[in-house]
């Protein structure tokens, strides 16, 4: 039977948009969108090595750049109103579509019943493809085993048309080459205990059909298992494995090749390498998923036309600077953090802005602890572009989110102090617990040598009393920290800005706006 999920209600799209949109933008609708289906592994994680640093000034945050000025086409006039532009607009009403009716506008039908919870279907919004655009990828996994699939939909805005580009099956890993890896759903092949490869295909994004091409199928064979006709021959490690890839006619043969280990994970690497595997941020489709996205776009619109209160300007200097908008403490409402990198990591800085309740954006404050005493001399966390981090919930339901602070001194080492930062009740806090010190050897042929630190304030607060601890010890203050929280998923998006074009005006308003809001979109 095909039922229409959740209860009966009248959809935000049929509604008066100016009225729910204004609404949506004074109340700023709870917007937490939570990660659907297996995790999926990005290729742009960075170091995690940290240490200390001086703070820079943070009079460098605002650009004093006029962001009105700035050119601003089609970009909404009226901030309470702002609609969805497309192609978001015609995502969110095609997974409205499906919600409602069991199909999509090109008439594709999707099945469940009433033994199936349709808020476990997943979405995901970006250019999974490297074309420019942003695709909708509907991960339809409510459903008998046989009808769950996976599609990417891209939409024209120029024809109006939405075009799917691929129809596979809910297991995928999509890489920044073009490839996308699809796990079977069966494996009925000699190799039942995937203790080879499981069986899976490899598509290829063609860019002049605007379409994913099936270029091979893989699958391995167990001798093991099955033993007749197993060609030993072609075991060169003995391991009684091999492995088997059909060239499909699609990429010009419809051969089939036949590897040992070390000549099929040379092929695979080159195929669909690790490091290019792309992070997708998949977010249940539950019954007001449409008013959270719309939430966050209202929230990104702000912050973009509020731009010099949190830009990053030309009396920094050409320094790395990343841009985060994400619901760090979880509440529902969209906080902004800024994260500055300069030189070995002593000059980096952070800053933390929210929206309050005029919409109008104000600075966080920040206060920097040391074993959870107020410590104002230690450096910032260098928390930019770090995305998959870990991070800790506990009973009261704050987040603590690992951090860290790395000051390299040149050839010669390098101090790395870590500890969490938090917000609670409108304030960031920054915890420092521990502290490792680095001496490098390059030179002389050495081992290099790594010393442990507990630190706290002494006894009068005014400076950090440091204890030289074993490896052991210094795992257990981080142990001790976490113990009685739980471990949460998380991924952050962050995006950047050359400094030049903010500083010098040469970014729209409508291009901040949509930077900020794919972070949020690519986050979770």
């Amino acid at each position: 039977m095909k039922r229409k999920c959740g209860k009966a209600h009248e959809s935000i799209l049929s509604k008066g948009r100016g009225t729910v949109i204004l609404a949506v933008c004074m109340a700023i609708v709870m917007f937490a969108l939570t990660a659907c289906g297996g995790e999926q592994t990005d290729s742009a994680g960075s170091s995690e090595d940290a240490g200390t640093g001086n703070l820079a000034d943070s009079d460098a945050v605002s650009s004093g750049v006029d962001v009105a000025d700035r050119e601003s086409e089609e970009f909404p006039e009226e901030k309470g109103g702002a609609e969805l532009p497309q192609p978001y607009a015609k995502y969110m009403e095609i997974m409205e579509q499906i919600m409602m009716e069991g199909h999509d506008s090109n008439g594709r039908e999707y099945y469940w019943n009433d033994s199936w919870n349709f808020e476990n279907n997943c979405f995901a919004i970006l250019d999974v493809d490297n074309d420019g655009k942003q695709e909708l990828l509907f991960n339809f996994n409510e459903s008998y085993m046989g009808n769950m699939c996976e599609v990417v939909y891209e939409y024209d805005e120029e024809t109006d048309i939405l075009r799917e580009e691929l129809l596979t099956w809910v297991s995928t890993n999509y890489y920044s080459n073009g490839m996308v890896k699809v796990d079977a759903s069966h494996n009925h092949g000699k190799d039942p205990a995937g203790r080879g490869v499981w069986p899976y295909t490899v598509y290829q994004y063609d860019e002049e059909r605007d379409s994913y091409q099936l270029l091979y199928s893989v699958d391995s064979w167990d001798g093991q298992v099955y033993e007749e006709d197993f060609p030993d021959e072609l075991d060169i490690d003995g391991d009684k494995l091999l492995y088997y890839v059909m060239v499909e006619e699609s990429a010009g043969s419809g051969d089939m090749i036949i590897f040992d280990w070390e000549e099929y994970s040379a092929w695979a690497e080159k195929l669909i390498p690790e490091w290019s595997r792309m992070h997708v941020s998949y977010h249940r489709m539950t019954e007001d998923f449409m008013e959270r996205v719309q939430s966050a776009y209202v929230q990104a619109v702000s912050y973009a036309a509020q731009a010099d209160e949190w830009f990053v300007g030309e009396e920094a200097g050409p320094v790395s600077s990343d841009y985060l908008l994400y619901d760090l403490d979880g509440d529902g409402d969209l906080e902004l953090t800024v994260s500055v990198m300069q030189g070995t990591g002593r000059y980096s800085y952070n800053n933390f802005y929210d929206l309050d309740d005029n919409g109008k954006v104000t600075e966080l404050e920040l206060v920097k602890l040391c074993g959870s005493k107020e410590w104002e001399w230690t450096g910032d966390f260098d928390i930019g572009g770090r995305t998959r981090i870990q991070a800790y919930q506990d009973d009261n339901g704050i987040i603590y989110y690992e951090g860290n602070d790395y000051c390299r001194e040149g050839i010669y080492g390098g101090e790395d102090e870590t500890g969490f930062y938090y917000l609670k009740d409108g304030v960031v806090y920054q915890d420092s617990i521990r502290r490792r010190t680095e001496i490098f050897h390059e030179e002389d042929g050495q081992e290099d040598e790594i010393y442990y630190y507990s630190i706290s304030l002494d006894e009068g607060g005014a400076a950090i009393d440091e204890k030289e601890i074993t490896k052991e010890q210094y795992e257990a203050i981080h142990e001790e920290y976490i113990r009685e929280m739980a471990e949460i998923r998380v991924y952050q998006n962050w995006c950047y800005f050359w400094w030049d074009e903010i500083a010098q005006g040469e970014i729209s308003e409508e291009a901040i706006c949509r930077k900020l809001f794919e972070s949020v979109l690519g986050s979770e």
